[in-house]
């Protein structure tokens, strides 16, 4: 278990160093989303990506739930992902991707996590 912890952990701080260094690789908001986002928050947005596991303090928002969407608005997503999880106090171990992608990218990337949560009482 702590080895899956370590892991994602490593994962993470790996992912951060190439949001620093890399240069561009996707252009769809999508795509952004599979490449930054999906280890973690799952490919369909639930919280269930490969570096989510029980191990950690606390686990990937949901980002289909309309109960965890509502809490947010739209310059809350973009701050958090401009400045990282501890921005909007959440975990400190979602990287900041602002010295990444354009305010375009991080616009786009916002508007596909919204697009996400289909329940009723989504925020649009």
């Amino acid at each position: 278990m702590k080895t899956k912890y370590n892991l994602a952990i490593a994962t993470l701080s790996s992912l951060s160093f190439l949001a620093q260094t890399t240069p561009g690789f996707a252009a769809t908001p999508k795509e952004n989303f599979d490449w930054y986002c999906a280890q973690c928050h799952g490919v369909d947005g639930t919280g269930n990506g490969i570096n989510s596991v029980d191990e950690l303090p606390v686990g990937p928002m949901n980002l289909t739930a309309a109960k965890e969407m509502s809490k947010f608005t739209g310059p809350m997503i973009i701050k958090t992902l401009t400045h990282g999880g501890p921005v909007n106090t959440l975990d400190s171990l979602m990287p900041p991707w602002g010295n990444r992608l354009s305010t375009d990218e991080i616009e786009g990337l916002m508007n596909y996590v919204r697009a996400l949560c289909k329940e009723d009482g989504c925020p649009k």
